[in-house]
């Protein structure tokens, strides 16, 4: 825990972004929204993509600030316990959020709704950017819903909106 890593670290966690050579790279940054000015960069790709791959559950996510330009990606937490019906959420789906100060596990928990239905919770890591100032510009959206009898994986659009 005290080592220190610099040769070839930058190395190691770009194996986690697609190959730029792969003929459905559009799709992952037109998904992701990557502006073109940043698919050579990979910060910024780690930052915007989490690092996800299909083959494993580990992530990176990136602590946002409130800009005027902010967006970004995050899954729905807690879908796999909630059970939610595969119709109940379709991509463009507007949602709304509610604080959870009394939350056992964090404090500053963001619940989702659509309607009156609770989804999830906003990732822990992320939570943090709908507590800071502005925080009430912030729009949530569906982006895309992966769906097999119920919702298996729900991804939120996080964006500023004035």
């Amino acid at each position: 825990l005290d080592q220190v890593y610099e040769a070839l670290a930058m190395q190691v966690f770009t194996q986690r972004l697609m190959k730029a050579e792969r003929p459905d790279i559009k799709d992952f940054y037109d998904f992701w929204e990557i502006d073109p000015i940043y698919q050579s960069d990979p910060f910024y790709l780690l930052g915007h993509t989490q690092g996800l791959l299909p083959t494993d559950n580990f992530e990176m996510l990136a602590d946002y600030q409130i800009h005027p330009h902010l967006h970004f990606l995050t899954e729905l937490a807690s879908t796999s316990h909630q059970k939610l019906p595969a119709h109940l959420l379709q991509a463009g789906d507007e949602l709304r959020i509610e604080k959870e100060p009394k939350n056992e596990h964090d404090a500053e928990a963001i619940k989702v709704y659509k309607g009156d239905d609770f989804l999830g919770y906003i990732k822990k890591v992320h939570c943090k950017v709908f507590h800071q100032p502005l925080a009430e510009h912030l729009g949530l959206t569906v982006k895309a819903v992966e769906k097999n009898g119920t919702v298996k994986k729900a991804f939120l659009k996080v964006a500023f909106a004035p």
